[in-house]
């Protein structure tokens, strides 16, 4: 009988130690988030092209594709570029370009899990530019 209770407090003491060792990990992974305020005095509705500028802190960023913008659970489509690096190489501040409603709430996703997604080049394929006196379908 000895043995069998002994076996069951070192599978409690195993769950107790992977109860919290696991929390802190995830907390760890979990993406961080900054708004992004629009000072719209336009009051368009249409989509527009906007710019947002998010700066980091010394050793936070590493990598760019790590960065992405957010309309409530739907990613936008978006280009960013670092544009200043800390001494250390991490990121200092991107400018993120992206098109829609300068009227959204917009919120910058990052860190640990956050993979910004691939969009097709809307410019890879045919154009269809008017001559003048007609339409001509050129491969891009």
């Amino acid at each position: 009988m000895k043995k069998k209770s002994l076996s069951e407090g070192k599978a409690f003491i195993l769950l107790f130690l992977a109860f919290f060792l696991l929390i802190p990990l995830a907390a760890i992974s979990k993406p961080s988030e900054i708004s992004i305020k629009i000072n719209d005095v336009s009051g368009l509705d249409s989509p527009w092209p906007l710019i947002a500028s998010i700066p980091f802190a010394e050793g936070q960023m590493k990598d760019a594709s790590a960065i992405r913008i957010m309309s409530g659970t739907r990613e936008v489509p978006s280009q960013v570029d670092v544009a200043a690096t800390w001494r250390d190489g991490s990121i200092r501040w991107v400018l993120a370009g992206f098109t829609d409603s300068p009227g959204g709430n917009y919120r910058v996703e990052y860190g640990a899990g956050v993979k910004r997604g691939v969009y097709p080049n809307p410019l890879v394929g045919r154009r269809r530019i008017y001559r003048g006196d007609r339409y001509c379908n050129i491969p891009v």
